[in-house]
């Protein structure tokens, strides 16, 4: 991820989440006072503004999390611990989070209803498997269409090498 100089503004920002979770920064303020905790709002900002922005370029531009409102008090909650410090694991959990590229690859068995639809079923009436992809936000996209539970396996293990990601075996699991 690249380093971004961040603004004036985006310090602004970031101080301000920080004010709004007071209770939780508490002890830190009262024991090292403010000065010192602007010092240190200021030392995670680099990886707070170079994150957000980097999931606008990995999201194609259609990232909209506006950065005061929303990623600011988020990238606290979730990336920051209550000594104002980031996380080791900090940018797998945005990633989780905010990245709209491929974090798990699941596997379906389906049927084609006399209407066209093709939904879930239990293994044992499948008449075909779906491998998806699933982004960070939970959403399924079908990848390919295969005729047996071995093939969609093939294929999930490959695309799951391919990405770098685990494969939801609760579908399998049932199917076995």
């Amino acid at each position: 991820m690249e380093q971004v100089k961040p603004s004036h503004i985006d310090a602004m920002a970031l101080w301000e989440a920080v004010l709004d979770q007071h209770e939780r920064f508490k002890d830190e303020i009262e024991n090292h006072g403010t000065c010192a905790m602007r010092d240190s709002t200021e030392a995670i900002l680099g990886s707070c503004v170079s994150a957000w922005q980097h999931f606008h370029v990995d999201n194609g531009g259609t990232f909209d999390a506006p950065f005061d409102w929303e990623w600011c008090p988020w990238f606290l909650a979730n990336c920051v611990d209550d000594g104002l410090t980031i996380k080791r694991d900090w940018f797998k959990i945005a990633k989780k989070r905010w990245s709209r590229k491929i974090t798990g690859i699941d596997v379906r068995p389906c049927v084609e209803g006399p209407d066209g639809v093709i939904s879930g079923v239990n293994p044992i009436n499948a008449q075909f498997w779906t491998v998806y992809k699933v982004d960070g936000d939970g959403m399924s996209q079908a990848i390919a269409d295969t005729p047996d539970r071995k093939s969609a396996t093939d294929l999930a293990e490959a695309w799951a090498h391919k990405y770098e990601v685990e494969i939801t075996l609760t579908t399998l699991e049932a199917a076995q």
